[in-house]
């Protein structure tokens, strides 16, 4: 299935490019639950991000292995990565790995292809991307600026 791949992208794509930056603010009115786990901050090139938005989805799709996470009640949880290509933006990556569930996106969850178009968007347009990700049984919050 196509779909699942896609909404994986928003949440990963720009990950190796930096050092894990400020949070996103939130949309109005949106609700935002504090996070417990661990945050890191970073910056990212707003070049090299952009180049990985040129491109589009397809080439980055292509250079991971995804699957669908499950938490205990049967409930979709998120992404899990399973391998991460050699060719990938993600290679050598000290932020996002294999073995790594990613569950939202600039705050916004990647559940369905419409919500991976939303957090897809708002990413390309953003000067942040924030990412949550469960590794193990640690939760842990990257968060990138986008700089020149």
């Amino acid at each position: 299935m196509r779909a699942p791949c896609h909404a994986l992208f928003a949440a990963v794509l720009l990950a190796p490019l930096c050092s894990p930056a400020d949070a996103l603010s939130a949309p109005k009115g949106a609700a935002v639950a504090p996070f417990a786990g661990e945050v890191i901050d970073g910056k990212l090139s707003k070049a090299a991000a952009q180049a990985v938005f040129a491109r589009g989805p397809q080439p980055f799709i292509a250079s991971l292995r995804v699957k669908a996470a499950f938490d205990a009640a049967g409930r979709f949880a998120g992404f899990q990565i399973v391998q991460i290509h050699s060719d990938s933006p993600l290679a050598g990556s000290e932020s996002v790995r294999p073995g790594d569930v990613v569950t939202r996106v600039n705050g916004l969850p990647i559940e369905r292809p419409e919500q991976f178009m939303t957090a897809w968007e708002k990413a390309r347009s953003a000067d942040r991307l924030e990412i949550d990700l469960r590794r193990g049984d640690s939760w842990h919050r990257y968060r990138w600026a986008f700089v020149p």
